[in-house]
């Protein structure tokens, strides 16, 4: 071996003094290469990836011999007759401008009786300087690292502040099994209970533990910070989140917060008894409440035949549904000037209502829904407009089996959609009208509203 044109023993030599006064001396002039490598054992070889970048003034080419040569040693000593050396392999360089780089892979052959945790891997680079027919120069040596190929992954996600909460923001701190980058608020999202308008605002930190800020949004519920592998995370060695693939490096485990946030509605306090149904309701689009500024729902409100028809048509279909034009020809007493004609004729159509009374047809679009009316509204809304409920038993006192929505209200019972209005004896309270605030109760039990 030579350095700088000074050939280094042939003999037995201590390798490590040797290797550092190589290296010092290669660092007391300018850089002629720099080297970026890495090895790793494939069965009983040893693989090496070679980035060179030529820092000289000179070509490195076959005219001047220029080579990489990788080479594996065992114990403390080198000898070139390989009695120590346990394997060398080279790869000429064919052109390499200054300031050029290149990539080299080398491997050499099958290598026996070595002890795999006592060998060391150095790269270096050299050729023979014009008019010279001696000693080589060597322009870099490093020490390969064994090659990374083990993908980072989310070790934890926990809460970075008190639980629970009546914050506006919110921190989660997540940490990775190794240093990482590429991690920014595209890679995270958040799964949510009972609050609206949440979101990720910003990311900190790293590069192993990163701070997610969140903000709160409205109302009351959970917070859960998610880690997407999409494969923008990587690490040192260019391993992405889980492995090659998105999706492989997710996270879902993390901590959750549990938030009390202000109340969505002004007239629906963290006190009122059905607070969490109107606001689950809302979160859902299936409402926008009876007023702004400030946001009211109207709790107490009974629930009209018009309002019934939205309720019911965005819980089938979605809160982004938009009913098709009416005609304001189906019910006498809905012209194509009700505000909820769209509405009313889609729920007709649908079967799910054939109005208030017939000769003429009506809806009877401003009166209050009772309970019983409810009752069939929602299970045909549920279980499709040719849907018969069984027979009546008779649970409810104040319900006996003749009366005309029996079966309808008893299913409703069955289906856990009500307890009825009052226990002891259990009553359901058939002719009442339905509060704004229990067809929110209703709404959410019926279509499983998150």
């Amino acid at each position: 071996m030579v350095d700088s044109g000074n050939q280094i023993s042939n003999g037995y030599v201590n390798f490590y003094n040797v290797y550092k006064t190589m290296v010092d001396n290669a660092l007391a002039r300018p850089p002629q290469a720099d080297i970026q490598a890495y090895c790793w054992r494939t069965a009983n070889k040893v693989g090496f990836n070679i980035q060179v970048k030529n820092l000289s003034a000179v070509t490195l080419s076959s005219s001047n011999s220029a080579t990489v040569h990788a080479i594996v040693y065992e114990d403390a000593h080198v000898k070139v007759t390989n009695r120590f050396a346990r394997a060398a392999v080279d790869q000429g360089i064919s052109n390499l401008a200054p300031n050029a780089t290149a990539t080299f892979t080398l491997e050499t052959p099958d290598l026996s009786n070595v002890i795999w945790d006592n060998l060391h891997f150095v790269v270096l680079v050299d050729y023979r300087p014009s008019g010279s027919v001696g000693a080589f120069d060597t322009l870099q040596a490093a020490i390969a690292l064994p090659l990374d190929t083990t993908p980072p992954s989310v070790v934890s996600s926990v809460r970075a502040d008190p639980n629970p909460t009546t914050a506006a923001s919110i921190r989660f701190t997540v940490t990775f099994s190794e240093a990482v980058t590429g991690v920014d608020t595209a890679d995270f999202t958040l799964t949510v209970t009972g609050v609206t308008g949440a979101s990720i605002t910003s990311v900190s930190g790293g590069p192993t533990a990163y701070t997610v800020n969140v903000n709160t949004g409205t109302g009351s519920g959970t917070l859960r910070l998610n880690v997407v592998d999409n494969d923008s995370i990587i690490d040192g060695s260019s391993n992405s989140l889980g492995g090659v693939g998105a999706g492989n490096g997710s996270f879902t485990d993390g901590e959750t917060y549990t938030v009390s946030g202000m109340p969505i509605f002004a007239d629906v306090p963290f006190s009122y008894w059905a607070m969490s149904w109107i606001e689950r309701l809302y979160a859902a689009g299936i409402t926008g409440g009876c007023g702004t500024n400030p946001l009211t729902y109207c709790p107490e409100d009974s629930v009209t035949r018009a309002q019934m028809a939205i309720f019911l048509e965005r819980g089938m279909n979605g809160s982004a549904f938009t009913p098709p034009a009416g005609t304001g020809t189906v019910f006498a007493d809905v012209p194509l000037s009700y505000w909820a004609v769209n509405w009313i004729e889609k729920l007709f159509a649908d079967s799910i209502t054939s109005g208030c009374g017939t000769n003429p047809l009506i809806y009877c679009p401003d009166n209050p829904v009772t309970r019983s009316q409810m009752a069939v509204f929602l299970l045909r809304a549920k279980h499709g407009a040719a849907h018969v409920p069984p027979a009546a038993a008779g649970i409810f006192t104040d319900v006996p089996a003749s009366y005309w929505a029996a079966k309808w209200i008893e299913q409703l019972y069955a289906e856990g959609i009500t307890t009825g209005c009052l226990t002891s004896p259990l009553l359901y309270c058939p002719e009442d009208s339905v509060t704004r605030a229990e067809m929110a109760v209703f709404l959410v039990q019926m279509f499983n509203l998150p």
